[in-house]
Parts: C-alpha cells; structure tokens; sequence
C-alpha cells in the first residue's frame, strides 16, 4: 500500500471513529483529521469536504459487509439454506457492531434530508443490496431467477432493517430471536411462492 493510500485508510477510519462518538451532525473534518493523526490540509487534500468523507466510509462499510459475508457465509446449492446462513450472518453482525449500526442509520437520515446529498443514502443502500444479493445468487439457482433473487434481496434487507431498528429502540434478545426465525421463515416461504409462480417478482 502505498503512503498516500495509509493517509487515506487514516482518514476514513478517523471519520468512522468520530462519527460513531459525535453522530454526523457533531462530525467536522477537524476533529476527523485530529482523530487521523493528520494536518487539516491533508484531508482536503485527500477529500474535499465531509460528504466525500462520507461516501468514502460507505465504501468501507460495504467492503467490510463483503468480507465478513464472504468469511461467514458458505456457497450452497439449497437456496432456502443460504437464506438462513444470511440472515442469521448479518444479525451476528449487527450484534457486533451496534454503534455502527446507529451510524449508518443516523448517514440515512443526514443524507435525505438534503437533495445534494440524497445520492448517498442511494448508494449506501445499494451497497446492502448489492452483497445481499450476491451471497442469494450463489450458485445460480434455476428456480428462482435473477429478478426473483433481487426481489428476494429486497425483502431481507427490509425485514433485517425493521428488526434492527426495533431492537435498538427497544433491546429485548428473546423477541429478536423470534423475530429473526419469523422472517427466515417468511423469506423462504416468498423463495418458493416465486419458484411456483414464474409471474411473481418485481412489476
């Protein structure tokens, strides 16, 4: 790696340190590049300003995303396992990270709030998609098509966000726990209803 790529992995896990303790309103590149153990200078020279700062820890939260998916998550033929193997992947994750799971909501919310920076919330959530999608597409499956598999993708990350944020506002294991079981139960039960109806997916 070279030393302008170790300056900029600084300055995006000092962005990611100061959000988690300060929230995105309390975040300035001050405190980010103080955090980095850089001059103010470098991170504009790095980044122009607090959104590019953003989008570059989406990035890494997706990278992150990928490999712990990648690590956690074997491929497999039966397509009713692997949405059992990602939905209680993600949930372990979420369970580690808590304060980032906070964060990222908290990114949501800043960026739709203002049309400039709406695109962020878009590719935050694409990046989700993205590797939700990826890990229910592997192997190809027949059965259930790339359209479906989307949809399929689709409807996990929602039920996933539904569960997190209950569980941040309300912390209650046992009732996540059963939660979490309802919705492999209903993302299965969607996987096959799609299979037997080539009709049903994405209008």
């Amino acid at each position: 790696m070279t030393k302008m790529n170790v300056t900029r992995q600084k300055l995006i896990d000092g962005a990611m340190q100061v959000l988690v303790s300060e929230g995105v309103a309390g975040t300035t590149t001050r405190k980010i590049a103080e955090a980095a153990g850089v001059r103010l200078a470098t991170l504009h020279y790095h980044f122009k300003d607090k959104d590019a700062l953003l989008f570059a820890v989406l990035e890494e939260v997706t990278r992150l995303l990928q490999q712990f998916l990648d690590e956690e998550v074997r491929p497999s033929p039966d397509l009713h396992h692997r949405i059992e193997e990602l939905i209680l992947a993600i949930w372990r994750l979420v369970k580690k990270t808590r304060d980032l799971q906070i964060l990222q909501f908290e990114v949501t919310m800043y960026a739709v709030r203002r049309p400039d920076t709406a695109w962020l919330a878009e590719k935050q959530y694409q990046g989700y998609f993205d590797q939700y999608e990826r890990i229910l597409a592997q192997p190809p499956n027949i059965a259930c098509p790339p359209e479906q598999i989307r949809t399929l993708a689709q409807f996990v990350l929602a039920g996933l966000d539904g569960i997190l944020v209950q569980d941040l506002a309300n912390p209650d294991e046992a009732r996540s726990e059963r939660v979490l079981r309802s919705m492999i139960r209903a993302s299965q039960a969607l996987a096959v209803h799609m299979a037997q109806d080539p009709a049903a997916g994405p209008h």
